[in-house]
């Protein structure tokens, strides 16, 4: 847990307020599950919300009984509806940096510059390796996205079709099959070489920039405009004519190995990420930092140390549909993975 040195590239004043103002926007900026998931506001930290588990049925009305056999004095159905509750738990998200202070003193440029971009993207890798993947989640919050689909049975073998776009076809398939619409893609940056690699049988690339049409890759991950803008770690285009976000945060469930996950496609609309607050920031030069049995007397070695804080919550929606009733099986989420 050392703090910032002399041998650090940044340097400078620190962390205006109008800059601590400004970080949730660009951590949505860096998240791709703060794209592709519903967002809402929390104003405390347990939010409740309702899930219909059993959907109405209704039928048309029968005759009865003679004298009454009209179906105008018919026996209406009776059906049922039943609700579950979700709950979205918002749990904190930290992060400290130290600065020497006689360090900070001495530069010329702006240290925060230099800090908070680099503060920004752990924030944003915290919450899209736990709400994807699980990793470092919360133990109050569900199971993740990828965890998911696969308990559900989503799960697509790349290699299954005739090529990879064949294999996310079929892994919207999986969706659609349990009563839910696709609306994007989330996949790892290293398979933007495996799109780009795409061929038809005439050795003519199915992938490009604008096209073609015949293919459902159109502009796979490389939206010109958003490209560009190099802090982003998310960026857009489409597969299927659906939003595709990649990301280069190195997160683990992306790990190529025999069984891993390289695409997740779903309904997005069917998970929710809350905000419980925009994101905290205090400094002290007196506290005692710990780090296991690391610690570190600020007051002491003319330190100052920045925390900053944000809470997030996450949940799963898996409601009745009509194309699939049992619960166990059904999810709006499908996963292509590798063989």
């Amino acid at each position: 847990m050392p703090p910032i040195d002399r041998t650090s590239t940044s340097g400078g004043s620190l962390i205006p307020e109008d800059y601590a103002r400004g970080i949730i926007k660009n951590v949505t900026q860096m998240s791709a599950a703060l794209k592709l998931l519903s967002r809402r506001r929390m104003s405390r930290k347990t939010q409740r919300m309702s899930v219909l588990t059993t959907k109405p049925t209704a039928a048309f009305v029968t005759p009865g009984t003679a004298p009454f056999n009209s179906t105008d004095v018919g026996l209406k159905a009776v059906t049922a509806l039943n609700w579950a509750d979700l709950n979205l738990v918002a749990e904190p998200i930290a992060c400290i940096v130290m600065v020497p202070d006689h360090y900070r003193e001495d530069q010329a440029y702006d240290l925060w510059g230099e800090i908070r971009p680099e503060v920004e993207e752990a924030i944003a890798a915290a919450i899209d390796s736990a709400v994807f993947f699980g990793t470092g989640a919360p133990a109050s919050w569900p199971s993740s996205i990828n965890a998911h689909a696969t308990a559900a049975g989503n799960v697509v073998t790349a290699g299954t079709g005739v090529d990879l776009a064949a294999d996310l076809n079929s892994a919207m398939g999986a969706v659609e099959g349990d009563g839910f619409y696709p609306s994007g893609f989330f996949y790892d940056l290293r398979e933007k070489a495996t799109l780009r690699g795409l061929r038809d049988q005439n050795r003519q690339f199915l992938w490009a920039p604008r096209g073609p049409a015949n293919t459902g890759l159109q502009n796979a991950g490389d939206n010109d405009q958003i490209a560009t803008r190099t802090r982003d770690v998310t960026q857009q285009g489409e597969i299927w004519g659906l939003p595709a976000y990649t990301s280069a945060m190195g997160l683990t469930g992306f790990v190529p190995a025999t069984g891993s996950t390289r695409y997740l496609t779903g309904d997005w609309d069917m998970a929710y990420i809350g905000i419980r607050s925009d994101i905290r920031m205090d400094t002290s030069n007196e506290a005692t930092i710990t780090d296991g049995a690391d610690t570190w007397p600020l007051f002491q070695r003319d330190t100052t140390a920045v925390r900053f804080v944000t809470r997030v919550a996450y949940v799963t929606g898996n409601p009745a549909t009509r194309a699939n009733a049992t619960t166990a099986n059904r999810s709006p989420f499908a996963a292509l993975k590798a063989p």
